[in-house]
Order: structure tokens, then C-alpha cells, then sequence
């Protein structure tokens, strides 16, 4: 390395100007991404990556289901070879055996660790809806002292008659809070709901469609509900009813899409909104189930008039 200082500078501060510029150019910057998943909020997912890729990261996640969960850390430093710890504080921590996990950086490989949270104590946070803690993110790394330096100190004359052990460093790179729900915990009683239920006979989409459809549909009816504009809450929702009640995997389904239709206006193409949702979602067979309902329909009204 080659420094260009000026001439009244002390050769004494040198050494300390260039290990600091060599540590700068040695550091990658990025952002820790800790999201859980939509229909499992204490299935979690942590994931390093540069500051430019981080909105690519969030859209991939949300494809992948795992959107819920803090926003993104603030910016920090990191050099290859790292070893990033993962701690917990508060009142959460990872279920599975490896209670403090961890992974070396590389910027060539992605940066990822899933772990599952569960509460500490579930007594503990009572006036609070939800159990909260912090996950904090140390870099671990290793430091080789000068052995001139320890000479020194240590009053020796030959600084090559002794060996210089590695010393383990541990520093704080960022806390980032999270909750878990607790109604795994405490769960709420049913709610007392009255059956809904849509009757129109003057539009193709109507119960008897949702009921068809929420028969047909598969895992990827919560994708079809965020394309179709149904709140993460009311997903949340409807899963946990399922969760606490006898209801079935296709009565949630159905919940969903009557959700969509009470809530769509009249002078809405329900059909094309609900086509073009299946067809984003990787269901053309389910589209051609409604357009094939939507066409026998103008039938019956052309044939009636």
C-alpha cells in the first residue's frame, strides 16, 4: 500500500492510517433482512446481503411467502470470512438444539439461516398481545497481536523466543426487535360468526362459484389472496380461525375468496379480476372454470330473453 501524506505528518501515526484504510477496503456493506412467514410467524428467515440487493431480496421473500417480520437493519460492516453469531435476547429464542447459530460470510454464496422462535416463558409480557425480544447480530473474527508489541509489554528481549496466540474478537454489528403472536399460547375463543353466505343469481360469481373454487384450490390461494388485495391481517385471521376451530384448510379458502367478493363494487369485471388472478398464480385450469361459468351464463340470459 502506498500513502500519499503530507511532509509535516508523524511517521508514528502512519501504521495506524494505513491498517485503517486497509480494514475500510476490506469491509463489505449490508443489511440484515429477518422476515416470517405469513402463514407461520415463528417459522423466520435470515438473510445477509448488499445494500443495492435488499429490495430485490424483500420481493423474493414476499414471493416465498416469508413478508412478515421488522423492516430491514440499518447499514453495517462486514469483512469475508466473518463468522456471524446470532443471539437472542427478550423474551424469544430458536426451538431447535443450536441456541446461538451461526454461519462465515461469503459474498460469493448466499447468506441465509432459518430458525423457528418459540417464547421463553409464557407468563412473562402479559399486558402485551404478542411476545417481543431482539436479535442481535455479532461478528466474530480472529486478531494476531504484534509480536513486537507484546515483546514490549511483556519486557522479553527476543520477540521471536515466544509465540503469538490469535485472539477471538466479538463485536455488536445490529439489534433488530420481533414478535411472536401468542395464541398458540392462549387462544382465543371462536368467534360466533353467521354462516355467510352470497346469494346472486344476476352474476356468474357468486357462493356457488367460491364454494367450487375453494374445493380446487391448493397452497397457492394465499399468493391468489395477496394478487386479489386481501389484507395480510385478514389472512392472519382466517388462518388462525382455522387454527383454533374445526374448520378445514378448503373452508379457509372459501373465507378468502368471499372476503374479496363482499368487497368488491358492483360495477367491477369480477370475472376478469379473478381469471387474471389464477392466471398470475399459476392456475390457468381454475381461469377456465370461471370463464367457462361466465359464458354459460350469458347463455342462460340470452336464451331467457
Amino acid at each position: 500500500m502506498v500513502l500519499r501524506v503530507r511532509t509535516n505528518t508523524e511517521e508514528d501515526s502512519l501504521p495506524v492510517m494505513s491498517t485503517a484504510i486497509h480494514d475500510l477496503l476490506q469491509k463489505r456493506f449490508i443489511q440484515a433482512v429477518i422476515k416470517q412467514r405469513s402463514d407461520n410467524p415463528f417459522d423466520t428467515r435470515l438473510e445477509l446481503a448488499p445494500i443495492n440487493r435488499v429490495t430485490k431480496l424483500l420481493k423474493q421473500m414476499n414471493e416465498d411467502g416469508v413478508e412478515d417480520g421488522p423492516e430491514p437493519s440499518q447499514i453495517i460492516g462486514v469483512c469475508e470470512g466473518d463468522i456471524i453469531e446470532i443471539n437472542f435476547r427478550g423474551n424469544i429464542q430458536n426451538s431447535s438444539s443450536d441456541k446461538c447459530p451461526r454461519f462465515v460470510y461469503n459474498s460469493n454464496v448466499p447468506s441465509l439461516l432459518e430458525f423457528y422462535l418459540s417464547e421463553v416463558d409464557q407468563y412473562l409480557q402479559r399486558n402485551f398481545s404478542v411476545f417481543r425480544g431482539v436479535v442481535e447480530l455479532y461478528r466474530t473474527y480472529y486478531v494476531t497481536a504484534d509480536k513486537k508489541a507484546v515483546a514490549q509489554k511483556e519486557a522479553l528481549v527476543d520477540e521471536n523466543s515466544f509465540c503469538v496466540r490469535r485472539e477471538k474478537k466479538k463485536t455488536l454489528l445490529c439489534e433488530i426487535p420481533i414478535t411472536i403472536p401468542k395464541y398458540h399460547v392462549e387462544p382465543s375463543p371462536v368467534p360466533l360468526q353467521a354462516p355467510v353466505v352470497i346469494r346472486n343469481d344476476s352474476d356468474p360469481v357468486n357462493d356457488d362459484l367460491m364454494r367450487h373454487l375453494a374445493a380446487d384450490m391448493g397452497d397457492e390461494w394465499r399468493k391468489v389472496a395477496m394478487t386479489l388485495n386481501i389484507s395480510r391481517a385478514r389472512i392472519q385471521a382466517i388462518l388462525r380461525n382455522t387454527q383454533i376451530s374445526d374448520s378445514t384448510d378448503e373452508d379457509a379458502r372459501y373465507q378468502m375468496l368471499i372476503t374479496w367478493l363482499k368487497k368488491m363494487p358492483k360495477s367491477i369485471e369480477k370475472v376478469t379480476v379473478l381469471t387474471n388472478a389464477f392466471m398470475k398464480n399459476g392456475r390457468p385450469d381454475l381461469a377456465v372454470q370461471v370463464r367457462i361459468k361466465d359464458e354459460a351464463f350469458r347463455r342462460n340470459i340470452t336464451q331467457t330473453v
